[in-house]
């Protein structure tokens, strides 16, 4: 039986960055690392319709896969959050804007030279665990501040993910494991992270 030699990976490992799309990279990305904490991926499933036929036979039937919903909770310290919900710019905007993709990405490293999760400074080394996971043309669908007594100002912010866009192109990219991964590229209409 193989020796299984992975290191554990641990909250101090994450990183949370988000960039709209079009925004100059990495300039204008967003890193939310510190402001998180809470992060949950959710959805994604793929359902099969089994049909009867007579003499029994079953023909499986392949359903789309569902949406991807990621969830994280933050403290409040960006206008980011409710610009990404409500559509606005600047400090002072209103509701119904139109909404803009956003491109999120979520990463957990023992890399010890990696300082965002996209890594805009280069690649994550090969030997170091990592779990990487990129979703693409990801937009805000719930956005819940709440103010504790003794707490701070934070919010939930969900975001919904289709499998694949309009081109059936696939808008959720994972990476695991230790041989390494270059840095992500430019978020534009005809790149998600290459």
């Amino acid at each position: 039986m193989a020796e299984n030699n992975s290191e554990p990976l641990f909250p101090e490992n994450a990183m949370v960055s988000i960039i709209k799309k079009g925004d100059t990279w990495p300039t204008d990305e967003i890193v939310v690392s510190t402001d998180i904490d809470n992060f949950s991926m959710s959805g994604g499933g793929r359902d099969v319709e089994i049909r009867p036929f007579f003499l029994g036979a079953k023909v499986t039937i392949s359903q789309p896969q569902e949406r991807f919903e990621v969830t994280m909770n933050a403290k409040l310290q960006k206008a980011i959050w409710d610009q990404m919900m409500q559509g606005g710019t600047g400090s002072d905007f209103v509701s119904g804007g139109t909404q803009n993709d956003y491109r999120i990405v979520f990463c957990v490293t023992t890399d010890p030279t990696v300082v965002a999760a996209n890594n805009p400074t280069g690649s994550i080394a090969g030997t170091y665990d990592t779990y990487r996971v990129t979703f693409a043309d990801a937009n805000m669908i719930g956005f819940e501040p709440s103010l504790e007594a003794e707490g701070m100002l934070e919010g939930e912010a969900t975001f919904a993910i289709a499998a694949k866009d309009g081109s059936a192109v696939a808008n959720v990219r994972y990476q695991m494991g230790t041989d390494g991964f270059a840095e992500l590229g430019s978020y534009t209409t005809g790149q998600k992270w290459d």
